[in-house]
Parts: C-alpha cells; sequence; structure tokens
C-alpha cells in the first residue's frame, strides 16, 4: 500500500526525530482526524493538508514532493 511519508530531521541529523507514515487511500480521511500537533506543524510551515491530499491525487507522486528547511529552528521537513 503506498504512503505519503513525513520525516522531521533536527540538528542536522541524518536520522529523522518523528516519523509520520499516511496511507494514501485513507489520506483525506487521515487529514480529518490527523492530530492537532500535526495540523499545526503544516500550518506553522505554510502548508495545507487538503492542498497536499489533493495534489497526490491527481498527480500519484513518486519521491520526495518538497522538502522544508527552517534554518531558525535547525529543523527540515521532508514530504
Amino acid at each position: 500500500m503506498a504512503k505519503l511519508k513525513i520525516r522531521i530531521y533536527k540538528d542536522n541529523k541524518t536520522e529523522p526525530d518523528q516519523t509520520i507514515s499516511i496511507p494514501l487511500t485513507f489520506l483525506k480521511l487521515s487529514i480529518k482526524v490527523a492530530p492537532k500537533k500535526v495540523k499545526k506543524l503544516f500550518e506553522d510551515k505554510g502548508l495545507e493538508l487538503s492542498t497536499l491530499a489533493d495534489i497526490v491525487k491527481i498527480t500519484d507522486p513518486q519521491g520526495m514532493i518538497a522538502e522544508i528547511e527552517d534554518h531558525e529552528s535547525n529543523e527540515k521537513i521532508v514530504i
């Protein structure tokens, strides 16, 4: 089953501190029931989970969709 994986790296580590995996077939539903912490993480980075779901549904992307680096907090998010 294909999954959307979100990896969060802190302090320039090579291994992620957190990994969020969402089955693509349940992406829309997962967005509705996602923990507030996950939603806030996206909002703080200026991303909308519903828009991401639409992109995945239309394009069926493979590989990395986005990489967001926050130099102030020394954090990197890979989608």
